[in-house]
């Protein structure tokens, strides 16, 4: 067991309460004095669609669009959680600004969070645990399940408010 973390990954799915889920994993870098990544992975879209798009607009174009979305995205999710005007938390941004970064993947969410994790050499992930339908009490939402089954490395999964 490590005394302190060094790489903390925030995955959201941007859903309701995750700036609350943020919050902690602000919180938990910061305590930790580690770098914190902010993940949010695109949904995967099918080859054919692919092909079909590229076919339609050239493959040169299509390379372009995409880029220019990813750019988006990340623009979104800095603007969601880094500028953060929520009680205290903004001190906290301020002085870990150049700790914070900030990845769009596109995927399946569990394989590209590990991916990513692998990738930056994450030693903890947060996320957030959805409770969806009347079975909630008893199962985690499906990514943070499948996550806590696969991961290698620690993870943290933050409830939701009630």
């Amino acid at each position: 067991m490590k005394e302190r973390y060094t790489r903390v990954l925030y995955a959201t799915d941007l859903g309701p309460g995750s700036r609350e889920i943020f919050q902690h994993a602000v919180f938990t870098a910061r305590c930790h004095g580690a770098r914190l990544y902010v993940l949010h992975v695109l949904p995967e879209v099918e080859e054919a669609v692919i092909q079909s798009v590229a076919a339609v607009m050239g493959q040169d174009n299509l390379i372009d669009e995409e880029r220019r979305h990813f750019n988006e995205q990340e623009e979104e999710l800095r603007g969601r959680f880094l500028e953060n005007n929520e009680a205290g938390l903004q001190v906290y941004l301020d002085e870990m600004k150049d700790e914070i970064e900030c990845a769009v993947f596109h995927g399946r969410p569990v394989a590209g969070i590990l991916a990513f994790a692998t990738e930056v050499e994450a030693d903890l992930i947060v996320i957030g645990a959805h409770r969806r339908g009347v079975m909630h009490p008893f199962f985690l939402g499906s990514v943070a399940g499948r996550l806590l089954r696969r991961a290698r490395l620690p993870v943290l999964v933050v409830p939701p408010k009630k």
